[in-house]
């Protein structure tokens, strides 16, 4: 805590998230920030000579280090494996970064740009950050957080005051999550070394998390990144594993990576990972990508910076891809909700592509707890009072052709949630903005027939499935919904 006290008072955590400094940013890939941050730190002040020291990986000047850190003495930095001494200058062994007020030591980024060891710790990535907006909001007894790395979602969880287990089959990532729960104050997490499910066995939660290794490659170079199985045999297994481990109506989210095989669309295969699971399933899909960009990415990303090297590397993947018939490899997220002995599983794809990072824990919560009513509900759906949610748009647009405007084009789009958008023809958009809690669905679609001038049975079917999926998504909210409470 004294250690988080010096980071405090030089202003490096900020006691507000819009106070950071300029200056307090992670060194980028290849240190292409470097000049413009060196600049910002060259006052000498305690600041400048933390950011250094965790944040760009720059030596600094053992008397310049000593008077700048004072809340802390430089010998203590250096007898807890922070900081190291080398003849003139002093040198920080790991990286420091924040979210949320926390404070998370990793390995340093950079020396993935040359090629490190196996046993790399990372802290923040794209996957964490993802992770962190898709894990629902509500208190849970108890969580595991599988494949913890440096902590991050582990001191999460661990801040609404549940019980967590966090697990990793790396060593040394555990050893980085443990430092990091003290460095924060936090005490209700349990660390434990293994793989997958291993360190949980004959134990429930009401929520697991897992951010595992799942990038699709031939390469065994890094825990944190690649699980040395074939293709996405380790999410498949995870998968398969994750029901035994959930209390009924717990939830199970995950990031994962799938192969789409000579042209396959991305539904395909990710539908049989989930077929015959105990579990409702939502997945969304972020992104798919052709093969060989996929490969340049990883390469890129996570290899060295090294051009001869990298070369070899992306040959190694593209050759791989090709053996195997992967044309493309898709990106997503997916939650897995135990539901045991009422009917065959659900399963729900849906598509997130472009959506800007926000948390949206609840929306997932509440798009099961939708589904749920929507069952129970069945062809009295047509009975109930719509709304819109309070954070849809309805919009139309015109275009002028130089002597009339034309017809308008819709479009609805979420402000908060999944953030999902789409398009519609005038005759949906009118029946979607017509849901303001005064009529029942019976009676709108009763008016779009009359307006069609076709059989209400005509109309009926195709109006509750489309009713149907806008409540799962959340454009709509059936009346006084409030969802399901946490198990």
């Amino acid at each position: 805590m004294r250690f988080r006290q010096a980071f405090a008072a030089s202003g490096y955590l900020p006691a507000a998230p819009d106070a950071i400094p300029e200056c307090v940013e992670l060194r980028a890939r290849g240190g292409r920030n470097l000049p413009r941050l060196l600049r910002l730190t060259a006052a000498g002040k305690s600041l400048d000579i933390l950011v250094r020291l965790f944040l760009l990986g720059v030596p600094v000047h053992v008397d310049a280090a000593r008077s700048a850190m004072t809340e802390v003495p430089l010998e203590e930095w250096c007898e807890s494996g922070l900081v190291r001494i080398d003849g003139e200058y002093a040198q920080g062994l790991v990286a420091i970064s924040m979210l949320n007020g926390l404070l998370l030591v990793s390995d340093k980024p950079e020396l993935l740009d040359r090629g490190t060891n196996e046993d790399h710790v990372c802290g923040m990535t794209n996957s964490t950050a993802s992770l962190i907006d898709f894990m629902v909001q509500p208190p849970c007894r108890n969580v595991l957080d599988l494949g913890t790395g440096c902590g991050i979602l582990a001191l999460l969880a661990a801040r609404r005051d549940s019980n967590v287990l966090a697990t990793d089959l790396n060593p040394r990532a555990v050893q980085f999550a443990a430092f990091n729960a003290r460095l924060n104050g936090i005490t209700n997490i349990e660390f434990s070394t293994g793989s997958t499910f291993e360190p949980a066995r004959g134990r429930r939660f009401d929520l697991i998390v897992a951010n595992p290794p799942c990038v699709l490659g031939p390469a065994a170079r890094y825990i944190y990144r690649d699980s040395g199985q074939e293709l996405d045999s380790l999410c498949r297994h995870i998968l398969a594993e994750a029901p035994d481990y959930l209390e009924e109506g717990g939830i199970f989210q995950c990031t994962a990576e799938w192969p789409n095989v000579r042209g396959a669309e991305w539904r395909q295969r990710i539908s049989e990972w989930l077929d015959g699971l105990q579990c409702d399933a939502l997945v969304l899909h972020i992104r798919t990508q052709g093969a060989l960009s996929h490969a340049e990415q990883t390469v890129y990303e996570t290899e060295v910076v090294d051009p001869s090297q990298q070369v070899q590397l992306y040959a190694a993947y593209a050759d791989y891809f090709e053996s195997r018939g992967v044309t493309s490899v898709s990106e997503g997220l997916i939650a897995l909700r135990r539901r045991s002995g009422t009917g065959p599983n659900r399963v729900y794809l849906e598509n997130i592509a472009n959506r800007q990072h926000g948390l949206f824990g609840d929306a997932v919560w509440q798009y099961f707890a939708t589904s749920d009513a929507l069952d129970q509900l069945g062809d009295g759906l047509l009975e109930m009072k719509l709304q819109l949610a309070p954070s849809v748009s309805l919009e139309t647009a015109r275009a002028w052709d130089g002597k009339a405007w034309t017809q308008g084009s819709c479009g609805i789009r979420q402000r908060e949630g999944f953030k999902f958008q789409a398009g519609l023809d005038t005759t949906v958009a009118n029946l979607i903005g017509q849901c303001d809690g005064t009529k029942t669905l019976r009676e709108l679609a009763l008016g779009l027939a009359h307006e069609a001038k076709v059989p209400f049975e005509a109309v009926a079917p195709g109006c509750l499935n489309l009713i149907r999926r806008m409540l799962r998504q959340g454009f709509l909210k059936l009346p006084e919904q409030a969802g399901t409470p946490w198990p």
